[in-house]
């Protein structure tokens, strides 16, 4: 096989990064924004329910893989979207995920398909806890990507870089990007994030190892600005109120660029890009895109959503010639919401965009006496 990647680059060193298999696209940038990703039921629509589906897993191509519904559009958007290191370069974009190393090939291939610009992936060495006889571990993600997210920062030297990740609600996704934004934000002292990590059952010797790669990264002024989760089909959502003021669920990825728009992270030309995409690549009707629009215009009245009104009626009148009947005010029209998951009528909130720091430090005080946070099912 050849190799599509210019290195493997890794900083930790102990029994727990011998889980992180990493491989090097592109170089990224050492500074400015840098998206982190899952990639099952985050970026591909990966079935693991059952023995037989985990196994046939292995034995699919590129051309087998199903991207999450509108999930490349809102990447390509949020990542060249704008840069802080120069104007003419993508955000970082990162790969991590509890595969094994063996899918990168068909992973990588649907990437390119895809025309995804990605700079690094990361899978997880399944082989070292089979070799250990940890059969119990395989399932067991949180050490590995909290091992992981840290190194990928500490390899890259990363300096001052807001860091945006991105999962969903099948696994240990939300646990595993609070503990680290916690960290990261200054929320968790190190006793605070040994004992987040204790909750769980991570080993105090794969704490130490975490925790010396941190040593690397203390200074260096990271923070997590946004932790977006996907509400996976067929998967409870989490509904604790203390994870909700400092996470955005949503139900795809088209709401949540209503929802960027709106908190100022994306432009109307980012968003106009996603509409055109949902609407012609992902076969999303104009109702359900003003769906959208008029839950957000009704809690966001003013500029942006006039604004974002005229760029819908350009957009969706010149692409269907025959919709003689949209309503250029984009009043309400009748649709059932229910069944396209519109959840965000109690729990919208734009501060928790921008003060992630501020409610994870609420989170910790509001907790400190009740420490032993629950473990994800």
């Amino acid at each position: 096989m050849k190799k599509n990647w210019i290195h493997s680059e890794k900083r930790g060193s102990g029994d727990v990064f011998r889980l992180v298999d990493r491989k090097v696209h592109i170089t990224p940038p050492t500074s400015g924004t840098h998206i982190i990703c899952d990639i099952d039921k985050t970026y591909l629509e990966t079935a693991f329910e059952t023995f037989f589906q985990l196994a046939s897993v292995a034995f699919e191509g590129a051309n087998d893989k199903v991207s999450v519904q509108g999930a490349k559009y809102f990447l390509d958007a949020l990542q060249w979207q704008r840069n802080d290191v120069e104007p003419s370069a993508p955000c970082g974009l990162h790969f991590i995920s509890s595969s094994p190393p063996q899918l990168r090939r068909p992973i990588n291939e649907k990437f390119s398909k895809d025309l995804i610009h990605w700079h690094s992936d990361t899978l997880k060495n399944q082989m070292h806890n089979l070799k250990k006889g940890r059969v119990d571990q395989l399932r067991h993600h949180i050490a590995y990507k909290n091992a992981a997210i840290l190194d990928l920062l500490a390899s890259f030297e990363l300096k001052g870089s807001n860091i945006i990740l991105i999962g969903d609600n099948a696994e240990s996704d939300s646990y595993i990007y609070f503990g680290v934004a916690a960290l990261l934000n200054g929320a968790f002292s190190v006793a605070d994030y040994k004992e987040y990590l204790s909750a769980v059952d991570v080993t105090p010797k794969h704490q130490e190892e975490i925790l010396d790669t941190y040593e690397h990264i203390k200074g260096n002024d990271n923070f997590v600005s946004q932790i977006f989760i996907r509400k996976a089909p067929g998967y409870k959502v989490y509904e604790n109120s203390d994870y909700n003021k400092w996470l955005i669920q949503f139900d795809d990825f088209l709401h949540l660029s209503f929802q960027m728009y709106f908190s100022g992270v994306f432009e109307l030309n980012n968003l106009e890009y996603v509409c055109k995409s949902f609407y012609h690549s992902c076969f999303f009707s104009d109702q359900k895109i003003y769906s959208y629009a008029n839950f957000f215009k009704k809690n966001n009245p003013g500029t942006r959503s006039d604004k974002m009104c005229e760029m819908l009626r350009g957009l969706l009148v010149n692409e269907n010639k025959d919709h003689s009947n949209i309503n250029p005010n984009l009043k309400k029209i009748s649709t059932d919401l229910d069944s396209i998951q519109l959840k965000f009528k109690n729990s919208y909130d734009k501060s928790s965009f921008f003060n992630m720091t501020q409610q994870l430090e609420l989170f910790v005080k509001n907790r400190r006496a009740e420490m032993k946070l629950k473990k994800p099912s």
